[in-house]
């Protein structure tokens, strides 16, 4: 088999999982905002409303210090919070992931 080809069915696989990855983390992080939306009695949680603050705070919460008040302002605005029902959302919200990672990483000892 010619190198370049064998080189390029890699790089598709890899850009696939990357992509796969990239969705099961949207997703699971929308089911752990949907939880911590229900814990705080949030006036608007929906699973669009929850699914797009889920894929904005993804995307602007790699932004070290910033991201985290960007997300607690995105959840307070988008959802009607106060700033400490905001940012009770964001610690049960990353609590829950953590333990799923924590959980799946027991899978694989």
């Amino acid at each position: 088999m010619d190198p370049m080809v064998l080189l390029a069915m890699l790089l598709a696989g890899a850009v696939i999982l990357i992509v796969l990855f990239i969705l099961i983390s949207i997703l699971i992080g929308t089911i752990c905002y949907k939880i911590a939306f229900g814990v705080v009695d949030a006036k608007n949680e929906d699973w669009k409303s929850v699914l797009i603050t889920s894929v904005i705070c993804a995307l602007v919460g790699w932004i070290p210090c910033l991201g985290c008040i960007l997300c607690w302002y995105i959840i307070k605005s988008r959802h009607d919070l106060s700033w400490g029902k905001a940012i009770i959302v964001w610690l049960i919200a990353v609590i829950v992931s953590g333990a799923i990672a924590y959980g799946i990483s027991l899978l694989f000892i």
